[in-house]
């Protein structure tokens, strides 16, 4: 099976004709290995595709001939040892006939979408395919693939400058009651997530400050 938007076993003819796309690219046998770390995860953090190694920019195929196939085992470990976590995939080897007419190999990624978790590289980097793109996110892009991955959840998130003192005593007293609780203000909401490093979570704020409890009062 294909895994990306391929239904079809790729062949010769394809990798001739195909543009580059969200789902589809095609590198030189020639870069260094390290190099497609970046395009097998945007694969992965997209919605998957196939990387083909072995083919130049203008479409001819290069194959492994003249630099020997032990390379095709060094692109290989790459999602092992330079992405992380390793995304799923599976790779292929096709044997076709090169630019000069001789047997050669053609080595493809088909890498998977990775519903619930961002794939690094080793270098703590994201990447995300954009059309024929492999991009770099920068942080706050980063974070909003943590929210739809559901790695990062908005309520989990720290408010700045908040701290226990704008915690609602009163209200989280009847809330340990209810909840049967002899711990301390402090450790029942690091307890329940509603406060780290002692600043309060976007649930705690919600549940417990006390600037939410006068704006409630003033609505009524």
């Amino acid at each position: 099976m294909i895994v990306s938007k391929f239904n079809s076993k790729i062949t010769d003819k394809f990798l001739n004709e195909a543009i580059e796309d969200q789902y589809f690219d095609r590198k030189s046998s020639k870069i260094r290995p390290k190099d497609i770390a970046m395009h097998l995860c945007a694969f992965a953090n997209a919605n998957g595709g196939c990387l083909a190694i072995g083919i130049l920019d203008d479409k001819q195929i290069e194959g492994f001939n003249d630099i020997g196939d032990e390379k095709i085992n060094d692109f290989q470990k790459v999602p092992f040892d330079l992405c992380n976590p390793t995304p799923k995939h599976r790779t292929e080897i096709l044997e076709l006939n090169n630019r000069n007419g001789e047997p050669d190999k053609v080595l493809l990624f088909h890498i998977e979408s990775s519903t619930n978790k961002i794939i690094k590289t080793s270098s703590n980097e994201v990447y995300l395919r954009i059309g024929d793109s492999s991009k770099k996110l920068p942080y706050e892009d980063i974070k909003n693939l943590e929210y739809d991955k559901g790695e990062r959840l908005y309520e989990e998130e720290l408010v700045e400058r908040s701290s226990l003192d704008d915690i609602d005593i009163e209200l989280l007293e009847e809330y340990k009651k209810k909840v049967n609780s002899n711990l301390s203000d402090k450790e029942i909401l690091e307890a329940r997530g509603f406060i780290y490093q002692d600043q309060l979570t976007v649930a705690g704020t919600v549940l417990f400050a006390k600037i939410l409890k006068s704006f409630c009062l003033i609505a009524k």
